[in-house]
């Protein structure tokens, strides 16, 4: 009942279970927080080497006494649920303390959610603002969230998002491009290596000034995404909360610094990749989609980070790059994407995000600006090694996901299929190695 099971505060695609990873990653479970913490006289009892038992394994079982009335209202939203534990020496060594929230999430909250989102996006669309119809329902929703209105996103409203940017950025892919980025396979892979060695770059500002443990900074640094890091930071003991709050705000601080000033900079132009010119066609735009649909649901089926925006965006770039032909993508769909995406985005935040761990947060945000500029700088200097186009560059090596970066080369006309392949490229060598060269690195020290 406590640990199985899918709901509102366990993500369906890492099957981790922490309170921030909740609030800051996905909708998905029933339990808000599980706190166990240990007596000091672990020595007394051997049943206490190891809290396998809690779970019903083989040893001694634990019997739970005076468990307080379920529920127990406390103040706000919560209700509280404790009881402690003996070993058959008589000694309590757990206590348990967990809080529950409703099971359902409320439509009008999800219905407001979606309103504030349009009209940010539409404020900023008047406003000439950069990626108005990402950023603008992002900063309303946060906003909103941080006053305490506990507004929420669609349940799949994050995945629809991304089928539809994952169809509009694969388009860019016509069979010439594609040989012009498979030219550019080295520039690619050195560029996702360096952005790993400015992620630990950062983690040792995490270290030293956060004064958080190695697996922690390490996985909060490393620019991929939220559920990805976490998984592979919690097999080596990495703090799951810490390192989704890390995440979650190099993706909002990216989002919102990047395009800005690359905007008022007057940085645009320079595009040598075109999407592919097709008259739009319902009916094939409908089996784009369902094609899309497809590659999410096959990536879905492995353990493949963002399968919502990888499989549709692989599938539609091999249809394009093999010279089918289907439809163009309408606009209006795109828009819907980056408003769907960017509720999703805002919706992470809540009133007690700044609350929890103030010190770990500020030093994140300074380690995001920090991977911000060397990234920036290592772009340009990779821009001027190879002849590419600078501002290209600089968005390949940014610190942000693919869909946010690639809607920002789409905007602004920055070589979309160079970045959507770079950032592409450092998802997989990140999901493949990361492992691997956080080990690598504890051998050395």
């Amino acid at each position: 009942m406590l640990f199985g099971g899918l709901g509102r505060n366990r993500t369906t695609d890492t099957r981790i279970f922490s309170p921030l990873l909740y609030r800051l990653s996905y909708q998905a479970v029933f339990l808000k927080r599980l706190q166990i913490r240990y007596c000091g006289n672990r020595s007394l009892c051997s049943s206490t080497k190891s809290p396998a038992w809690l779970f019903g394994s083989s040893g001694a079982k634990p019997c739970f006494a005076k468990p307080l009335p379920y529920p127990t209202e406390l103040p706000g939203r919560n209700s509280v649920f404790s009881a402690s534990c003996r070993t058959p020496c008589g000694k309590p060594i757990i206590i348990l303390s967990i809080v529950a929230e409703s099971k359902l999430p409320n439509l009008l909250r999800i219905f407001v959610g979606l309103a504030v989102s349009v009209t940010g996006g539409s404020l900023c669309a008047y406003w000439h603002t950069p990626l108005p119809w990402m950023i603008g329902p992002l900063v309303a929703m946060a906003v909103c969230n941080f006053s305490g209105a506990r507004l929420a996103a669609p349940p799949i409203g994050r995945e629809l998002g991304q089928l539809m940017i994952a169809i509009t950025l694969g388009l860019y892919f016509t069979p010439n491009v594609a040989r012009e980025v498979v030219s550019h396979a080295g520039l690619l892979l050195s560029a996702a290596f360096l952005s790993i060695g400015v992620g630990y770059i950062a983690s040792r500002v995490l270290v030293r000034y956060a004064r958080v443990d190695e697996p922690t900074a390490f996985f909060a640094s490393v620019p991929g995404g939220a559920a990805e890091m976490a998984t592979l930071g919690e097999r080596f003991g990495a703090a799951v909360d810490k390192v989704a709050v890390a995440h979650s705000l190099r993706i909002t601080l990216v989002v919102c610094t990047i395009p800005v000033l690359l905007t008022v900079l007057n940085v645009h132009g320079g595009e040598i990749y075109r999407p592919v010119q097709i008259v739009f066609s319902a009916w094939g735009l409908v089996a784009l989609i369902c094609i899309g649909i497809s590659g999410g649901l096959l990536f879905g089926t492995t353990k493949f980070p963002n399968p919502w925006l990888m499989g549709p965006l692989l599938a539609t770039m091999v249809l394009t790059a093999s010279g089918v032909e289907l439809s163009s993508m309408n606009l209006t769909l795109t828009n819907m994407g980056q408003v769907l995406l960017g509720c999703a985005l805002g919706a992470r935040f809540s009133k007690s995000f700044l609350q929890d761990a103030p010190r770990f947060v500020l030093v994140v945000v300074a380690s995001i600006f920090l991977m911000m500029l060397l990234s920036t700088l290592i772009g340009v200097a990779l821009g001027m090694l190879t002849g590419t186009f600078v501002p290209s560059m600089v968005l390949a090596m940014a610190p942000g996901g693919i869909a946010e970066m690639s809607i920002t080369a789409r905007t602004l006309q920055l070589g979309v299929a160079l970045v959507t392949a770079a950032h592409v490229t450092r998802v997989l060598v990140i999901v493949g190695l990361t492992q691997q060269i956080f080990r690598f690195m504890v051998r050395k020290k």
